[in-house]
This record gives structure tokens, sequence and C-alpha cells, in this order.
């Protein structure tokens, strides 16, 4: 059992945060872990999507529901110290990337995080884009000419709203005026989960498309998959757009972020040097 590695990886949230979860998944079986992962509410992406593509074991939910009650019970006063240490000596949990220090210390491992790191995701590109391409909608996009100057602008508002966390109208300002100047038969198409806010704000008049968010979740997933049919992306600080970006990025695209990505808290990644980054204040 020393030599045998197990990883129970929590698939969770939309689109953007499960591609970084696969991902890890991905490197951790790369660094000889075998790798079962728990689809929580599989259906946030709609039927379309195959988690089966990606080529992972589901674990059953009685183990995962063990391991979470043994680990909430050793966190607890009353757990046996002898247990306890026997349970320290085989199994981890891991909820960030800063533990991962001691990965590959214990058998049984078990991540409940985000795991938003580009160069993991960087290492598995290959991979992802594999297994997206399993997917008929995926395939199809894959297929797709990018037609030159075509540009994504992510507008997310929402939740982001809540905890004034979404981006300012001078970020978008600056962004589309660089994007002008510096991207040849520039032309932009917007998806936002606020249309309203958008027409409301004059910046945005010369937008071929607006696309708004869907209560169907099959309808979402179609929204994903054309998401990869551009050449440009202004993905702001949402990984909704911003995996389309990565995963499609060519030679010729232009990716603009914003700095800082959030503006409360330190939640920032290790993005791309030659990407362009405008003042999100």
């Amino acid at each position: 059992m020393k030599n045998l590695k197990f990883a129970f990886v929590e698939i969770k949230g939309g689109f953007g945060n499960q591609i970084f979860q696969l991902s890890f998944a991905q490197y951790l079986k790369k660094n000889g872990f075998f790798v079962f992962i728990n689809v929580q509410k599989n259906w946030k992406l709609g039927h379309e999507f195959k988690y089966e593509a990606f080529g992972f074991k589901k674990s059953n939910k009685l183990v995962i529901k063990i391991l979470q009650m043994i680990y909430k019970s050793s966190e607890g006063k009353k757990f046996v110290n002898f247990y306890r240490k026997f349970f320290d000596s085989y199994f981890s949990k891991y909820f960030k990337l800063d533990q991962l220090a001691t990965l590959g210390t214990k058998t049984i491992n078990y991540f409940d995080g985000y795991w938003q790191d580009i160069k993991i995701l960087e290492s598995q590109k290959e991979f992802i884009i594999c297994s997206l391409k399993k997917m008929p909608l995926f395939q199809k996009a894959f297929k797709k000419t990018i037609l030159s100057g075509s540009t994504i602008v992510h507008i997310r508002r929402g939740d982001y709203v809540d905890i004034d966390e979404d981006l300012s109208v001078d970020f978008y300002k600056n962004a589309i005026n660089y994007c002008k100047k510096n991207i040849k038969n520039f032309n932009y198409d917007i998806f936002t989960d606020d249309v309203e806010w958008v027409n409301n704000q004059s910046i945005f008049n010369e937008a071929l498309n607006i696309f708004g968010p869907s209560s169907n979740n099959d309808l979402k997933f179609t929204t994903i998959t054309n998401m990869f049919n551009y050449e440009n992306y202004i993905i702001g600080n949402s990984t909704f757009s911003l995996i389309p970006a990565i995963l499609s990025e060519r030679e010729n695209s232009t990716i603009l972020i914003s700095e800082p990505r959030f503006r409360h808290s330190h939640r920032e990644l290790n993005f791309y040097n030659h990407w362009i980054r405008i003042k999100n204040i």
C-alpha cells in the first residue's frame, strides 16, 4: 500500500472551474495517482457534456461520504489520538494550491478545491482539447474557420456586482479601444449575464451580437462551445471565458485581461506574460 496513491477529485462549479479541476485530475494521473472524480450536479453543464470523454473513473458516492465523515471527525477534539495518528499517516485532504507541497506523501488523497493554476492547465492542454473533441458540439467548434478580427467581450455581473467585483466600464472602454487600434478587421460579440446593463452602455453600441444567459442547460453548453470560435478575447476576471481563450489561442490572437483581476481579494492567476493587461479601477 505504501507505493499506491489514490486521488479523489471533486468536480464542481461552472464550466471554467470544472476544466481546471479535470486538468488537475489528469496532472495527478500523470504523477502516479489512481484518480477518481466525484461529479457534483453534473446537470449544470447540460446533457451534451460527457465526463466519460476525459477517461476518469467516477468515485463511489458512499466512499466520498465516508472520507468526508472521517475527515470531519478527525478535526474534532473527541477523536482518539491513536486513530488520529493512524488516519494522518494515510490520508490528506487538500483545499488550496499552496497545500500541494506534501503531494504524494499519503495513500489516500481527497481534493476539494478549484485548482486554478494556468501552468497545470497548460501542461494538460492537449489532453483537455482531445477530450473535448470527443463531444460532437466541441468537435464541430474546433473545426470551424476562425474569422480575422473576431473577438469576444465577456461581461459577468450578477453575483460579482453583489461583492463589488464586477469590472468597471472604463476597463471595457479601454480594452475595446486597444483592440480597435491593434487588431486588424476588429469586430466583437458580447457574452453576458446582464443584457439590459450592456444595452444601456453606449460603449457597446458597435457589438455585432449580444448573447445573454439561458435557463436551459443544453443551450448554455451550446453557448460555451460557440465561445471557441473567436480569434481574440477580452476575458476580464471570469474563468467562463478564460478557458476558451487559453484553449483557442493562436499565434495571431490578442488576449486582454483585467489588472488586478479582483479588487478585494488576492485570487490572482499566473497569466501569460504576452497577454495584455488593462487597468481595472
